[in-house]
């Protein structure tokens, strides 16, 4: 610009720094979010036009007080506190400056932060300065963690979860493993990741987290835009919703009454949630002589919407005797499904310790958890060909659970089998888990494969070893030094 050119010119620069925060509502942003949007959007309007002009600066400075208000959240009828206001009063150069802050004039709440920060300073640290150095390995070793190293008193829950962590010691060349803890496997996968992402614990929150609203109804399919009418295509009335279809509808209300529901009953006042809850769990028999209606309502609400997409997809209409349908499958469900232990036919096996071959040493082991999870015991017992006593264990694991707590004790088993140089080891367990997981050479699960590693590498190194599966009736023994081990007391080291 020419020296005697008007500045007025400029602001046109203003009025689009403005016009373009004007279409984003800040208090809808973090303030990380609003950061980003000043840097890489207002910033660069300015930036444009001085490549060849010198901004005045006031154009300058106004630029940034629109920018430091969206940041800060201000508008003109509410003022929020900028760092700069708490920086010119509380570390101004008189005050930073002068020999003794303390009688400095100033709030009451600001005397007792800074009374407080030195003590806080020596609250906050929890590890001494040469303990924030340690690493895994300083405080485990082969017989367990050892916390004499570390000052801080950590609650014996958080220590007996820690303890009950699986860890390799045998295996050769296991390096750390990253595991995904929204997975029973340990594995990443996107299911997991979507269902953390909308915060999902199981598939009850799915529903009624609102996955019930993405059921392909008229009003879900024309919110996607995949449909041009939200009308219900039985009645052609009112709007399709998932409560319209399964309760409300016309057609829907033929086939309730059809099965005894009368027009006048309660039954549809409930909302979606409480009208599926409540009907999932009546057990009385509205229908005389036919199974309780909480088997009875899972397949008609099945039969309703089986018959709506019949409907749309084959243009079949609902048949007229759906109610026998209905009640005919939930009969046979009943019969096939709830009575199959009654038809089964029942076979008597006779359970009784037995002695190994000559030569060979009998190993039992059993793993006891108060709860899932709960405390976790562990115990064991071996004995000769002659089934008499040779070694038995029995300890504490921490907190975790009864899968845990077997593979703990088989690998404490192989360890003391080990140890004693035993070259023919029958091992009997009594859940068949454990078993068939050790059958399978490819099986991975993160969470456990530092255990498993290790039981298959005594396994190597034993000569002969045998694993089966043995009733619980007959393992009675490690069962009892199992369940010692979960009421023992945990002293950490």
């Amino acid at each position: 610009m020419h020296r005697g050119a008007n500045n007025h010119g400029l602001t046109f620069i203003l009025d689009r720094v403005k016009q373009k925060l004007a279409g984003w509502k800040a208090n809808l942003l973090s303030l990380a979010g609003r950061a980003v949007l000043i840097q890489a959007s207002t910033s660069t309007i300015p930036a444009y036009v001085m490549q060849c002009t010198a901004l005045p600066e006031k154009l300058l400075n106004n630029i940034d007080r629109v920018n430091r208000n969206f940041l800060w959240g201000s508008t003109e009828t509410s003022k929020k506190t900028h760092c700069k206001v708490l920086r010119s009063k509380y570390y101004s150069q008189r005050r930073l400056g002068a020999k003794d802050r303390d009688k400095l004039p100033c709030s009451r709440t600001w005397k007792a932060m800074r009374m407080e920060t030195e003590v806080f300073k020596k609250g906050i640290r929890p590890f001494a300065v040469e303990e924030e150095q340690l690493q895994v390995r300083d405080v485990l070793r082969t017989d367990g963690w050892d916390w004499s190293d570390i000052s801080l008193q950590i609650p014996e829950v958080i220590l007996m979860e820690i303890r009950a962590i699986p860890y390799s010691i045998t295996a050769p060349n296991v390096g750390d493993r990253l595991v995904w803890n929204c997975e029973n496997k340990g594995d990443f996968d996107l299911k997991s990741a979507y269902n953390l992402a909308m915060g999902f614990k199981d598939e009850a929150d799915k529903f009624t987290g609102g996955g019930y609203g993405n059921i392909g109804v008229g009003e879900y399919l024309v919110r996607k835009c995949l449909k041009d009418s939200d009308v219900c295509p039985m009645c052609n009335r009112e709007l399709e919703t998932i409560i319209h279809r399964l309760k409300d509808c016309s057609a829907s209300r033929d086939i309730w009454f059809k099965m005894g529901i009368n027009p006048s009953n309660r039954f549809y006042e409930d909302n979606l949630l409480l009208w599926l809850e409540m009907n999932c769990k009546d057990g009385s028999h509205k229908v005389r002589h036919h199974p309780p209606w909480k088997i009875v309502f899972p397949f008609a609400i099945w039969c309703i919407w089986k018959g709506r997409n019949n409907f749309v997809f084959w243009n079949r209409s609902v048949q007229s005797n759906i109610h026998h349908d209905i009640i005919f499958r939930a009969s046979e469900f009943q019969h096939c499904i709830l009575n199959a232990n009654r038809l089964g036919s029942k076979t008597v096996v006779r359970v009784r310790w037995e002695t190994p071959q000559v030569g060979w040493v009998w190993l039992n082991t059993d793993g006891s958890a108060a709860g899932n999870p709960g405390r976790v015991g562990r115990g064991g017992i071996l004995q000769d060909d002659q089934g008499r006593w040779i070694a038995s264990f029995s300890r504490n694991i921490g907190l975790s659970t009864s899968f845990m707590a077997e593979l703990w004790t088989l690998c404490d088993g192989l360890s003391l089998c080990h140890n004693l140089n035993y070259s023919a080891v029958d091992i009997q367990i009594d859940a068949k888990t454990i078993v068939g997981l050790l059958s399978k050479p490819f099986y991975s699960n993160s969470f456990v494969m530092p255990i498993i590693d290790d039981c298959r590498q005594l396994i190597s190194q034993i000569p002969q070893v045998r694993i089966g599966h043995y009733y619980r009736e007959a393992n009675s023994c490690a069962d009892f030094l199992a369940k010692i081990g979960s009421v023992q007391t945990f002293w950490p080291k």
